[in-house]
């Protein structure tokens, strides 16, 4: 991806997405597909909002790798 490709796709505003846990602190990956979809259908999409996901609230540090490849 060249800078000019990034700018025309990465922008709007940068939106935390929240990491769903269960309450056994497993991954809820069906509210984090809930709260994308919800996301998708109120018109977000390529080019006018940037999701970051794995590191809204510190969830990065406690995410195994797999797990933040889950996420992304």
């Amino acid at each position: 991806m060249t800078a000019g490709d990034a700018k025309r796709r990465w922008k709007g505003p940068v939106v935390p997405v929240l990491t769903i846990f269960n309450e056994d602190l497993s991954l809820d990956l069906e509210g984090l597909r809930a709260n994308i979809r919800y996301l998708l259908d109120a018109g977000a999409h390529v080019g006018n909002i940037v999701l970051l996901v794995c590191g809204a609230g510190g969830d990065f540090a406690v995410l195994t790798t797999d797990e933040r490849k889950q996420v992304a």
